[in-house]
């Protein structure tokens, strides 16, 4: 992950159709290019030249960075950042401001969002019931169509959800967190000897008493029901940021690296 890249917008005076502008004139600048790095937007000001520069000056008004998920559903729709499928024709996508995206069949519609202070990072379900989680500790049931905001007991960004039954759910995120809950009740998990304050990624119950969790640092938690044990990893993944986990039918955890 690239910390404080900068990045530069070049925006001369031959690009203006005229000078003075008429008003304010739109300039844009592409940054697909850095997608999942952290950077840093700043402005400087030049005149290059010493041709037509009696003028006031260069004014800055309505800053915006606009996301879309390019490339995919449609045009338009906020970025996404968790997906939950019950079948082929049947899935939910979650992400930026509350949004919440429905395929039905062979087409998608958003049904929530963005309008939302909130994110939603992550999204699962068993049968009809759907927990989201997001920024701010955020947990939200739902059936599908109303949706019941749950109290958290955190104020940590939640980044993965799961459950194995539908009744106990299972949430982790920053700074540690470790989340079980039932229905409207869910509180923070107390992982002794186990506890960590790196972020926490990925989270697969396989049961009640089978929970595996992934994090920054090459952190893997499990849970057999009683305790939480930290579980050893490769010396090659022992500095990587495991994002994800899953758990095949042979019992094997497995996460996903983002270098």
């Amino acid at each position: 992950r690239l910390e404080a890249q900068h990045v530069h917008l070049h925006a001369t005076k031959a690009s203006l159709s005229s000078i003075p502008t008429s008003g304010f004139a739109t300039v844009t600048a592409e940054l697909s290019k850095f997608r999942g790095q952290t950077i840093k937007l700043g402005f400087r000001f030049d005149s290059v030249d010493s041709g037509i520069n009696t003028g006031e000056g260069v004014y800055i008004d309505d800053i915006a960075v606009d996301t879309t998920c390019g490339g995919g559903v449609t045009s338009g729709i906020p970025t996404l950042w968790g997906v939950w499928s019950q079948s082929p024709s049947e899935a939910y996508a979650v992400g930026l401001s509350g949004t919440i995206l429905t395929l039905n069949g062979t087409s998608w519609q958003q049904v929530s969002g963005p309008g939302s202070q909130r994110d939603y990072f992550a999204v699962h379900g068993v049968g009809e019931t759907l927990a989201l989680v997001g920024t701010d500790g955020s947990i939200v049931m739902t059936d599908g169509v109303s949706q019941v905001p749950v109290v958290s007991p955190t104020g940590a960004a939640l980044r993965d959800v799961h459950s194995a039954d539908g009744d106990v759910w299972w949430a982790v995120g920053a700074a540690g967190t470790v989340l079980r809950g039932q229905g409207a009740s869910w509180g923070v998990m107390d992982l002794g000897a186990a506890a960590v304050t790196a972020g926490l990624w990925g989270v697969y119950a396989v049961s009640t008493t089978d929970v595996y969790v992934v994090g920054d640092a090459g952190t893997v938690l499990h849970f057999d029901g009683t305790v939480w044990a930290a579980l050893p990893v490769p010396a090659t993944a022992a500095t990587s940021d495991l994002r994800a986990v899953f758990v095949d039918e042979g019992g094997i955890g497995a996460g996903v690296v983002d270098r």
